[in-house]
């Protein structure tokens, strides 16, 4: 029997079919964004079809289950608008599962069943896992309300600090000319008071979706050892660690925690922290086609064990003192 794993994400969509007769890779698929929160359900649901078919090849009539991973799956309603039908009739016509990312990054990450995930990347969101499933939530608010020391609230206190120090509000800091340097320059500042690096700035800033101020979050981490960005990577660390100490409680002391996203696998103070709370429990989500293909194989009933997370290609290393 082939089940497929799909990992539907805002940028790209990947897929893998794995045949668990044989216990082997059958193929894998890649295609565009696939996410119906950011790329409307038509355009998302031709990639996800597209990757799952490109991994099937040939096999499409074989596979008895096809699982899709996404952010805020659980907000789509379990389902992406016409899915079914479209898949059917390409030779798809197996039960279809769309799950939360968390879950594809929980099992990723480990084949056990209960324990927490936290994914801190452009936002930050812990659960824990109960069962296999998803029990409970810890922040995942958004940009406006949460996400909590994750990309988007490092890469807005870069920008809000820099302002300050160009004000005169807050200190110097290396980071002023980083910002600066990713800010295109207006072609004129005729009656518009102030600095114009400051104009420029806000400006630019402006004209992005809020959730691009994340893409200025690797300038803090760069930007390690002034006196401004440390503060900074501190500050997200404290608000990143009260998230998984949140949605620590209650579960046992020796249940893994799977870390997931850029900004929990910085090499910075936030990864330290992390790891210094967690000890050897800590777990690093490797490739999340991998975790959306054991949860294909855990709805087809099928064992989902160590020894087949690690037979897709994932190293058994644990994580054990620094991520």
């Amino acid at each position: 029997m082939i089940v497929v794993g799909v990992d539907a994400g805002g940028t790209s969509t990947r897929a893998l079919a794995w045949d668990d007769t044989v216990r082997v890779v059958v193929g894998v698929g890649r295609s565009g964004p696939g996410n119906p929160n950011s790329s409307g359900h038509d355009l998302a649901r031709l990639n996800v079809l597209r990757a799952a078919l490109d991994a099937a090849g040939g096999r499409a009539d074989e596979v008895t289950r096809l699982a899709v991973t996404m952010a805020g799956g659980s907000a789509t309603g379990g389902a992406l608008d016409g899915l079914a039908a479209a898949a059917a009739a390409a030779g798809l016509g197996c039960p279809i599962d769309i799950e939360p990312d968390l879950l594809g990054a929980w099992f990723s990450g480990c084949s056990e069943e209960q324990g927490v995930v936290l994914i801190a990347g452009t936002g930050a969101v812990a659960a824990t896992i109960v069962g296999g499933r998803i029990n409970r939530l810890v922040d995942g608010a958004g940009w406006l309300l949460g996400d909590d020391g994750a990309g988007f609230w490092i890469g807005r206190r870069a920008v809000h600090d820099v302002l300050a120090a160009i004000d005169g509000r807050g200190p110097d800091t290396a980071l002023t000319d980083l910002v600066l340097a990713r800010t295109p320059q207006l072609a004129s500042h005729r009656d518009r008071p102030g600095d114009p690096r400051r104009v420029a700035l806000i400006e630019h800033c402006y004209g992005l979706r809020p959730v691009q101020l994340a893409g200025f979050a690797p300038l803090v981490v760069q930007s390690v050892g002034d006196p401004v960005a440390d503060r900074i990577l501190a500050d997200a660390a404290d608000l990143i660690e009260s998230t998984a100490r949140a949605a620590l409680v209650g579960v046992h002391e020796s249940s893994p925690v799977v870390l997931a996203g850029s900004v929990a696998g910085l090499d910075s103070v936030i990864r330290d922290r992390l790891v210094s709370l967690l000890g050897d429990r800590a777990r690093l989500a490797s490739d999340g086609v991998v975790g959306a293909t054991m949860v294909a194989l855990r709805a087809a009933g099928r064992p989902a064990d160590e020894a087949t997370r690690v037979a897709m290609g994932v190293p058994p290393e644990r994580v054990q003192g620094q991520p």
